[in-house]
Parts: structure tokens; C-alpha cells; sequence
């Protein structure tokens, strides 16, 4: 657990002092590392150390949702569009792995994956059109079920 949050706090505050990180620690596990583990940990989990992919899978997330924190911290006002193109290097490698050919199969679920959410982005624009009041479609299994159902009509006035 200590190493877990260990990477996600460097990931996110790259910049904060030993110190900092220990007492970061210490508001969330009642074990603290040693100083000299805390002061090792800092420097081997830190940014410089390991790709943004080994940094999520030492954390157990997705890297790019360490990426979008780290970034949402130096940009809190940032919109989708800007965190889209500000992560266009992350997501080339967070997702570099898609493209070896012998990751075929998981090629082929990503490829779905963007299919249906095409699909979903094109519903709920047509949902938009008849006055659904989101901004934002949930893709899910139930959405697309209760589509043909709950589809908004148009006001006979």
C-alpha cells in the first residue's frame, strides 16, 4: 500500500519534498515508512524513474487517469478539449502496447471499444437534437436498451 501511494503522490507531485510526501502518508496509513525508506521511495518511484505506464501499474490505475490528476493539479481550470490535445503523447503511450502484433486480441476489444463509443457519441447527439438536457451520454449497456424507449419525443406545441 505504501508504495502504491508512493507513485501516485510522485506522479501527481513531482515536485514536493520528502517531507512532504511523508506527511501525505502519514494522514492515510498508520505505519509511515523510516525516513530513509521514504527518502528511497521518493527517489526510485519518482517521475524521472519509470514511464508514466509502469508508474500506473505500480498504482494500480489506469497511468492516464495519474496523468489527468497531475495535469488537472497544474491546470484545474482546463477543459476536455485542452486535456485532450495537452495528453496526446500520454495516450500514444499509455496505449503504445495496442500496436505490437502480438496483442492482437486486445487490439481487437480496443477497436470495439471505440466503435461503441462512436456509437454513443452519435446517439446522444441525436438525443441532443430532441432535447435530452445532458451534455454528456453515458455509454453502457442499459443506455443502449433503454434508447429506443426513452428516447425524448417532441412536443406536439
Amino acid at each position: 500500500m505504501p508504495r502504491r501511494l508512493v507513485v501516485v503522490f510522485r506522479t501527481v507531485r513531482p515536485d514536493d519534498s520528502v517531507t512532504q510526501m511523508r506527511s501525505f502518508l502519514a494522514r492515510r496509513l498508520h505505519d509511515v515508512p523510516l525516513v530513509q525508506t521514504a527518502s528511497d521511495m521518493h527517489v526510485r518511484y519518482g517521475p524521472d524513474r519509470l514511464s508514466l505506464s509502469d508508474r500506473g501499474y505500480l498504482a494500480g490505475v489506469n497511468p492516464l487517469e495519474l496523468w489527468l490528476v497531475a495535469y488537472l493539479q497544474r491546470h484545474p481550470d482546463a477543459t476536455r478539449a485542452q486535456i485532450i490535445a495537452a495528453s496526446s503523447n500520454e495516450r500514444q503511450q499509455a496505449y503504445g502496447w495496442l500496436f505490437k502484433t502480438a496483442s492482437t486480441r486486445q487490439q481487437d476489444s480496443r477497436i470495439r471499444q471505440l466503435i461503441e463509443e462512436d456509437a454513443f457519441d452519435h446517439l446522444q447527439q441525436d438525443w441532443k437534437r430532441q432535447g435530452y438536457p445532458f451534455g454528456r451520454l453515458v455509454p453502457s449497456l442499459a443506455t443502449a436498451l433503454a434508447a429506443p424507449a426513452i428516447a425524448p419525443t417532441r412536443s406536439p406545441h
